[in-house]
């Protein structure tokens, strides 16, 4: 950068740096999120959580992301709580939302529903995206396995996907007594 090189050249050579190094970045956050994951043998935190509560709180701070991609997130349910630890509950929210929103197309919606089905909670994330491959659908929640090519649908070509957020969701979920999946909706989604 301190050589004389065209202004256009700097500012892409400063875009690639960026890119870069936010890479590298969510690739020590996702290894220390693991880390700490592999260690816990108990819950630390366990009380009664608002889920209605903690979706909006997660929206609220997926909104920048959902706002560049036009992507409208809604929230449907009523009230409804659980015993758990509010920390891995809104991880793996996050976790999900985000990819929710990173596989819709652009001005898509997301819609996120809590609701009591019996005596459980579930909470269900719809996305306008392209759906799973039926291959892989069996696999998404596994380790370091990841659903896309870093050209494909919701990648913004700039960013390896590590293959654990999805991992970590189920994780946190069966840690607190939960079951997670996925499915395909008819026509995408």
């Amino acid at each position: 950068l301190e050589e004389g090189m065209p202004e256009e050249e700097r500012a892409r050579f400063l875009a690639h740096l960026r890119n870069e190094a936010g890479r590298l970045q969510m690739i020590v956050d996702r290894m220390l999120q693991l880390s700490a994951l592999e260690a816990r043998r108990t819950l630390r935190e366990v009380g009664r959580v608002d889920l209605p509560a903690l979706v909006e709180e997660t929206v609220a701070s997926l909104a920048p992301s959902a706002l560049a991609r036009r992507i409208t997130v809604r929230i449907e349910g009523g009230p409804a709580w659980v015993s758990g630890e509010r920390f891995l509950l809104g991880q793996a929210l996050s976790n999900l939302m985000q990819n929710a929103i990173e596989f819709s197309p652009g001005g898509a919606a997301v819609v996120v529903r809590v609701q009591r089905q019996g005596g459980r909670v579930v909470i269900e994330i719809d996305d306008e995206g392209p759906g799973i491959e039926p291959a892989r659908i069996d696999h998404i929640f596994e380790r370091y396995f990841s659903s896309r090519p870093d050209d494909g649908p919701g990648s913004d070509g700039n960013v390896e996907h590590s293959g654990l957020g999805l991992w970590i969701v189920r994780r946190n979920v069966e840690a607190l007594g939960g079951q997670v999946s996925a499915t395909n909706r008819i026509g995408g989604g």
